[in-house]
């Protein structure tokens, strides 16, 4: 066997103590990274929809009724980047914002349609959240992706808003193009993506439906985010 002198003995325990040491390192090292990923995964996961419930529009407050989650209304799909807000009105006369949301809400049992909307707003103007900003509603065939639906109860068949419901609808699709940027041309009737008659009354009556649509953008300069 060799015999290693002073020096030599010396160099090798260096070598070794460097070793250990780069070790050490590249596991803390390993370990930061480690960290700031799943700091950073934290903080998409927060951020990501952001106020996917809301508590009002303007001055109006939105009562939280969230659909529970299943595949017929609320299949809970992330929505991608908000490129517009789509109106409905119910084609039911008469019936509350209640009502629908208990129709949708039904769904996940009589599994008789895929339907669902973000927003009802009622015949006294109440508005109730049925799924999160941030998520998808069966409302609007291929925009369902990157828009926001509401649908506005009506008491006669032209489906024509009263004057509750009408104020409660521009507040609220006022803070939605205010939320994500939007303009004019970005709130659309379901008739301008499917050719439904939907909302029926704005359908017929193109001035009033230029009107509401001035009328949203009005008032986005008193919604406050």
């Amino acid at each position: 066997m060799k015999t290693l002198s002073k020096e030599e003995w010396k160099r090798r325990r260096r070598i070794k103590h460097y070793a250990r040491l780069s070790v050490i390192g590249a596991s803390f090292l390993l370990i930061i990274i480690m960290i700031l990923w799943g700091a950073v995964s934290l903080v998409k996961k927060l951020t990501a929809g952001a106020d996917p419930v809301w508590t009002s529009a303007g001055d109006v407050e939105i009562t939280d009724m969230l659909l529970t989650v299943n595949d017929y209304s609320r299949p809970q799909i992330k929505m991608d980047d908000v490129t517009g807000v789509v109106i409905h009105y119910v084609g039911n006369p008469g019936a509350t914002a209640l009502t629908v949301q208990k129709y949708f809400q039904q769904l996940r049992i009589t599994e008789k349609a895929y339907a669902s909307c973000h927003f009802i707003v009622g015949l006294d103007g109440e508005i109730v959240q049925c799924i999160p900003v941030n998520e998808i509603a069966f409302a609007s065939k291929d925009r369902n992706i990157d828009t926001i639906a509401i649908e506005y109860c009506h008491m006669d068949a032209a489906g024509e808003c009263t004057g509750k419901t009408y104020d409660s609808l521009v507040k609220l699709t006022a803070k939605i193009c205010k939320t994500y940027n939007l303009g004019s041309d970005d709130i659309l009737r379901h008739y301008d993506i499917t050719g439904a008659d939907c909302p029926s009354y704005y359908v017929e009556n193109q001035s009033d439906w230029d009107q509401f649509k001035a009328d949203v953008m009005a008032a986005m300069e008193n919604i406050e985010l």
